[in-house]
């Protein structure tokens, strides 16, 4: 049940279901899913205290993310709404730093031309649920609309996207293939 789950969210992801809340998909059963391993997490509040905690990603009811960490006697639910931002470990010396959104955090999961997010702590995934062009550009949900405005100027990527591709499309315009004897723009 949990692998059927995962995948109607990535077909969701590619399809460009994602709107206005990056993280709420709306399909059922979405937050119920178990789509997260266990990441070690440093979380920076808002009112600069930090700590550390074990915790999945998880969704209440209303699709958005949290983590849970245990504070004294106490199990607390932490809010993207609660943090300045988070940092979850991908690495024995290695954190991914996460920033709120709406209803998640963000986490650049790959770089380039086109900077992708993802609201779990892993490099590559392709659990991408916002775009971003360059670095001073806005962070966008990924949708088709989305991805179309900002690769018009690549006709293979583009075409990708146009076909619903759209973690394909990203890669294809981030590493174009090279041709011997060109190189790499």
């Amino acid at each position: 049940m949990k692998v059927k789950h995962y995948r109607i969210l990535i077909v969701a992801v590619l399809l460009g279901v994602n709107h206005v809340a990056f993280c709420q998909l709306g399909l059922p059963g979405y937050q119920q899913a178990n789509l997260t391993r266990v990441y070690e997490f440093n979380v920076i509040l808002k009112n600069d205290s930090s700590f550390k905690t074990m915790s999945k990603i998880l969704f209440d009811n209303g699709g958005k993310t949290y983590v849970s960490a245990k504070m004294l006697a106490d199990k607390n639910e932490i809010y993207p709404s609660d943090t300045d931002f988070i940092f979850g470990k991908i690495g024995a010396d290695t954190w991914l730093k996460g920033v709120p959104a709406d209803s998640c955090w963000l986490f650049k999961c790959d770089e380039g031309k086109i900077n992708s997010y993802s609201f779990v702590p892993e490099q590559g995934t392709n659990l991408i649920i916002a775009i971003q062009k360059g670095e001073d550009g806005p962070i966008l949900p990924l949708t088709k609309d989305n991805l179309l405005s900002l690769m018009a100027d690549d006709p293979k990527a583009l075409k990708l996207a146009e076909r619903n591709k759209l973690t394909n499309a990203i890669f294809q315009y981030n590493h174009p293939p090279v041709v011997l004897g060109q190189q790499r723009q």
